[in-house]
C-alpha cells in the first residue's frame, strides 16, 4: 500500500482538512500537525490496550516496545523524537501512556460501552490504602461551560497490577439528553485527594466522520508567561475557555518562525483540555545551552500553541491564542 495514499485516507477519517490556502505554507504546517496528532493517538491508544491487558488471560502483556524513539538523520519518520533533538506529539503521548499510574477509557467494538482501566506500576503507600483512591466520570458538552454528568466511584488500586474499574453502557456515562456528537468523556483517577491521571474517551472516534461529525468549538486559549524567571526553566499557565483537542506548545517554528526556536522541551504537551481548565507546563532549555535562564522576551515572542480546531478552522485564526 502507498504510504502517503494510506496516511491521507487516515487523515480524511478523522480530521477535517487544514486550515490556509492550497499549497500555502500555512497548509502545510497544519497538515504535518495532523499527521503527527494522527500517529499520536494511534501509538498511544496501542500502547494502552496493551498495558491494561497485563493481567488479563490470553494476553499477560508485561510491557510494550515502539519503533522508533529518534532518528539518526534529517527525514519524515515515525520517531518520537527528531533528528535534533525535538520532541514530537507522539513522545508526549508516550510518556503518559507509561506512566507509573495511568488510567485507559475505550469503547468496545459496536461502540455501546465505554470502559476504564488502570495499570499501576509504582504507587506511594498511601495510595493502596482503602479509599484512597477514586474514580470520576465527568461527561463533557463540546460547547459548555462545565460537565452535564458526573459519576463517581471507589476504585482499590494495586501495585504492578491493572485491572477495570468501571465499565457502562455509554448512554449512561454520556447523560441525559447528550449524544456521542455532543459530548465528551473525561476519566480522572484521583489518589488521595489529588488528581493523578487522566483519560479522555471521544464517542465520535466510532462515528464514520470522526471528530468530523463533531462541531469543535475554536477554543481560546491563554498563555501566561511569569515575568521574571533566573534559572534554565519557566513555568507558564495554559487556560482555555472550550475544550481543546490535541494542545501542542512550541517555542518557535510554524509559519511566523520557520528559522527561530528556543531549543529545549516541555514537562508535558499534546494534551486535552476540558472548558475552562488551567494547567501549568514548564519549558526546559535544552542541557547543553549555556544561557543561565530563558529568554523570556524570545518565549513570549516565539510562543505558538496548535489545536485540532484552529488546524482545521476554514481560515487561520491567530487570534485564537493569546500569550501574556
Amino acid at each position: 500500500v502507498n504510504g502517503w495514499e494510506e496516511l491521507n485516507a487516515q487523515l480524511r477519517r478523522y480530521f477535517a482538512s487544514p486550515t490556509g490556502k492550497a499549497g500555502s505554507i500555512v497548509e502545510f504546517d497544519a497538515y504535518i500537525y495532523l499527521t503527527q496528532l494522527l500517529q499520536a493517538r494511534c501509538i498511544g491508544a496501542w500502547t494502552e490496550t496493551w498495558r491494561r491487558r497485563r493481567d488479563e488471560a490470553g494476553y499477560y502483556t508485561r510491557g510494550a516496545m515502539y519503533w522508533q524513539l529518534n532518528d539518526v538523520w534529517h527525514a519524515p519518520t515515525w520517531s518520537s523524537v527528531e533528528f535534533g533533538g525535538h520532541e514530537k506529539m507522539l513522545h508526549s503521548t508516550i510518556r503518559r501512556a507509561f506512566a507509573p499510574l495511568a488510567v485507559v477509557g475505550w469503547l468496545d467494538a459496536h461502540a455501546e460501552t465505554v470502559s476504564i482501566s488502570f495499570v499501576a506500576d509504582e504507587l506511594p503507600a498511601s495510595a493502596l490504602a482503602k479509599g484512597a483512591c477514586k474514580l470520576e466520570l465527568s461527561s463533557h458538552p463540546w460547547r459548555g461551560e462545565k460537565p452535564t454528568h458526573v459519576q463517581t466511584f471507589d476504585c482499590q488500586l494495586s501495585k504492578h497490577a491493572s485491572g477495570m474499574i468501571v465499565s457502562q453502557p455509554i448512554e449512561k456515562v454520556l447523560g441525559e439528553g447528550a449524544t456521542v456528537r455532543s459530548h465528551f468523556v473525561r476519566a480522572t483517577v484521583y489518589a488521595t485527594g489529588m488528581p493523578t491521571a487522566f483519560s479522555h474517551i471521544y464517542p465520535s472516534d466510532a462515528d464514520p466522520l470522526g471528530f468530523q461529525a463533531v462541531a469543535l468549538p475554536t477554543a481560546h486559549i491563554t498563555v501566561t508567561v511569569p515575568d521574571q524567571v533566573k534559572a534554565n526553566f519557566a513555568t507558564v499557565m495554559i487556560s482555555t475557555d472550550f475544550p481543546a483537542v490535541g494542545v501542542w506548545l512550541e517555542a518557535g517554528g510554524g509559519p511566523d518562525h520557520l528559522s527561530e526556536r528556543l531549543h529545549g522541551y516541555w514537562s508535558d504537551n499534546s494534551f486535552d483540555l476540558v472548558a475552562n481548565e488551567k494547567r501549568n507546563v514548564t519549558f526546559f532549555l535544552d542541557d547543553n545551552d549555556d544561557a543561565a535562564a530563558v529568554d523570556l522576551a524570545q518565549l513570549r515572542k516565539l510562543l505558538r500553541v496548535v489545536h485540532l480546531a484552529s488546524a482545521t478552522a476554514p481560515t487561520k485564526k491567530e487570534e485564537s491564542v493569546a500569550v501574556d
